[in-house]
């Protein structure tokens, strides 16, 4: 039995062989890879098929994005991965995106957000900075800062950069519902520039007297901060219409069904400039037409403390320079020039008593030279004419 089974196997194996060497005969190379591919393929097929089914998650139909970009493992996984819901964390002190009447009625304690009071303050101790409110800061940054200021965990830095908080500050204003000046008295304040220049400053105040209350102490304190920055015009590059440039359109702009042109971006600049300007005006009860600061013109653009330190005066340029016509302007000939070193030492010249600079004195110097002149020469033709020896 157990030569007849072995020889049956035998056999079995030969008539294998004989059938795969006419397979290999008949078949080409092409067609054998091609068998092999769909070999694989089903193979994959069957192992994702089995593991779904153990894992007992329904198929979800559709091809991926990029049969390259991640293998079926990776898609599995994606497959698998249950939808994260993102909560957001309660703001215990909101500050962005809120009209200003509301932030008073919610914090009574504080006339000004304390976003803006947080900001300025650390501003003022760096207003040299040069574009101020004009060179940005990182995005990231301001978001995290706000974030952690609405969490009540302050700017969250040790070492806030200036530019930064400058751009902290001003994301506040461009969040408001509302632009700080109101949408219902944007015509009266981007006509108020057009008005006769005697009337100007007159209408502007009594404008941000229709203000809202937290409106107007907002702007009054903003302002306040936004001279000081000027003040400073020389040194950082942000004078008043800077600054007007950076915050025109975020405190004063126009409603969706106003029309918007370039004559409307001029006029609330102006406003803007004529606030930071007439600040003491407007806000302060000052005298009309008397300047927050100095022009800015007159401002040095050297570091502060240089003039104490040179001995200048740091009063205005046009006070400290002498006038006179060039005409008055001394000559430095080198007589005036011994004589000015002279007068520094506090001596006189002592000069010969023979000597004088009269007319007189100098006409008879010179005759006496002619004569003596004369005489040589006679002297010398008289002894070319002697005999020699």
């Amino acid at each position: 039995e157990d030569s007849s089974k072995s020889k049956s196997l035998w056999s079995g194996i030969k008539k294998r062989g004989q059938g795969l060497k006419r397979k290999a005969s008949t078949t080409s190379v092409s067609n054998v890879k091609k068998e092999e591919e769909e070999e694989e393929e089903e193979a994959v097929i069957k192992l994702t098929k089995k593991k779904r089914d153990n894992d007992s998650v329904p198929f979800i139909g559709g091809r991926p994005r990029s049969v390259s970009s991640f293998s079926i493992q990776e898609a599995q996984d994606i497959i698998h991965e249950p939808e994260q819901k993102i909560v957001p964390k309660a703001r215990k002190k909101p500050q962005f995106g809120i009209h200003p009447t509301n932030l008073m009625s919610r914090f009574p304690d504080e006339p000004v957000p304390a976003i803006v009071v947080a900001c300025t303050e650390v501003l003022q101790n760096d207003l040299m900075k040069e574009g101020l409110f004009r060179i940005p800061g990182r995005m990231t940054d301001i978001l995290e800062m706000k974030i952690s200021f609405e969490q009540g965990k302050g700017l969250g830095v040790e070492e806030p950069d200036t530019y930064t908080i400058a751009g902290l500050l001003a994301q506040f204003f461009r969040e408001l519902p509302e632009p700080l000046l109101t949408f219902e008295l944007y015509q009266k304040w981007v006509a108020a520039p057009s008005l006769p220049s005697d009337k100007i400053l007159k209408n502007i105040k009594r404008l941000t007297k229709k203000l809202p209350p937290a409106n107007y102490n907002l702007l009054k304190y903003f302002m306040e901060f936004l001279t000081k920055v000027a003040k400073h015009g020389g040194a950082n590059r942000m004078g008043a219409k800077n600054l007007a440039l950076v915050f025109g359109a975020s405190l004063l702009n126009p409603p969706d069904d106003v029309p918007y042109d370039l004559n409307s971006i001029k006029a609330q600049c102006d406003v803007i400039e004529h606030l930071i300007v007439n600040y003491m005006f407007v806000f302060e009860g000052g005298k009309a037409g008397e300047p927050t600061h100095r022009v800015e013109k007159q401002m040095a653009t050297i570091p502060a403390g240089a003039l104490k330190a040179t001995g200048v005066s740091s009063g205005p340029i046009s006070a400290r320079r002498k006038k006179g016509s060039f005409f008055d302007r001394q000559q430095f000939s080198s007589s005036t020039r011994l004589a000015s070193s002279l007068e520094s030492l506090h001596t006189k010249p002592t000069l010969p008593s023979s000597v004088s600079f009269s007319t007189a004195g100098m006409k008879q110097m010179t005759q006496t030279k002619k004569r003596k002149m004369k005489k040589r020469k006679k002297d010398s033709d008289d002894s070319s004419k002697s005999p020699r020896d």
